[in-house]
Parts: structure tokens; C-alpha cells; sequence
């Protein structure tokens, strides 16, 4: 069976990358059309973009620092 054009991962990614809050509500809505793993892997691409778009209205030393915090992780991970 075919996935729908907006289930399917390029979309997703790119919606996840794009406009992170619209990606958070898409992935909330359709949870239960993914499988655990693969929902939270979306889900992680969100959180982490979120948290870099969400640094254009703090602080710059806040930002700075969370920006710094977010390379930290990745670099980790």
C-alpha cells in the first residue's frame, strides 16, 4: 500500500527543518500512523530545531549558550 504524500519522510523531514511548531502538530495528530521508533526519530528532529528557531527571541548570551548546549548534545550523541 502506498504512503500518503504527507506521511511520508522527505515531507516530514522537511516539515520537521522548516517550521518546527506545524512539524510538532502534524506529528502529534498522525502518532498513531507511525511506528514508536520511527515517531520519535521525527520527533527528535523537531525538538532539536525547535530549540534552534526558538533562539531568534532570546537573549543572545541565552541563546548562545543554548545553541552551544544543543552542539554539545549532537556532538555527544
Amino acid at each position: 500500500m502506498k504512503t500518503k504524500w504527507y506521511l511520508r519522510p522527505g515531507f516530514l523531514c522537511v516539515l520537521c527543518l522548516v517550521t518546527p511548531p506545524i512539524g510538532y502538530v502534524h506529528l502529534l495528530y498522525h502518532r498513531k500512523k507511525f511506528q514508536h521508533q520511527e515517531w520519535l526519530g521525527y520527533l527528535t528532529i523537531a525538538t532539536f530545531t525547535m530549540a534552534i528557531w526558538l533562539t531568534k527571541f532570546m537573549n543572545p548570551v541565552i541563546a548562545f549558550v543554548v545553541l552551544g548546549l544543543l552542539l554539545w548534545v549532537i556532538w555527544k550523541w
